[in-house]
């Protein structure tokens, strides 16, 4: 597991302090630095191609932000989205970076055989997830 960046911390979420709500609005809002998600790719071990569409963004939109350095709103708050289910998941895997990219990339039954990435494009589709992980977490029949 890559310990220089944390996609969840106590408080943290891709460095944002989550325990203040309009800080973290406020962020979103002027959309978050470029290197938030550079850096998220490289932790999750997802292949940017692969996390592109769920951000909503094509390979010619990716080229425009990361010359800009910035993500706009809509693609922040994606990113937020994706990162916090991202934990829920790395927690089942025990921080186990790849058993989570593999688990993600693979089409899952539970999903009508989508990936669980694929999922995540929507809010509905991430709570899903999130509550599907949370679980086989505790045990309970999925």
């Amino acid at each position: 597991m890559a310990t220089s960046f944390k996609v969840i911390g106590e408080d943290t979420v891709l460095g944002l302090p989550m325990t203040d709500s309009v800080k973290v609005h406020q962020l979103l809002e002027r959309g978050l630095p470029y290197g938030k998600l550079s850096k998220f790719v490289k932790f999750s071990q997802l292949p940017m191609a692969k996390l592109l569409p769920i951000l909503g963004m094509s390979e010619s939109t990716n080229l425009r932000r990361k010359h800009a350095k910035r993500l706009n709103t809509t693609e922040s708050d994606k990113l937020l989205r994706v990162a916090k289910v991202y934990q829920v998941v790395l927690e089942l895997f025990n921080g186990h970076n790849d058993s989570v990219a593999r688990f993600l990339l693979d089409p899952h039954y539970y999903f009508q055989d989508q990936t669980p990435l694929s999922v995540m494009s929507t809010e509905v589709g991430s709570e899903r997830l999130r509550i599907f992980a949370l679980r086989l977490m505790h045990g309970v029949m999925v």
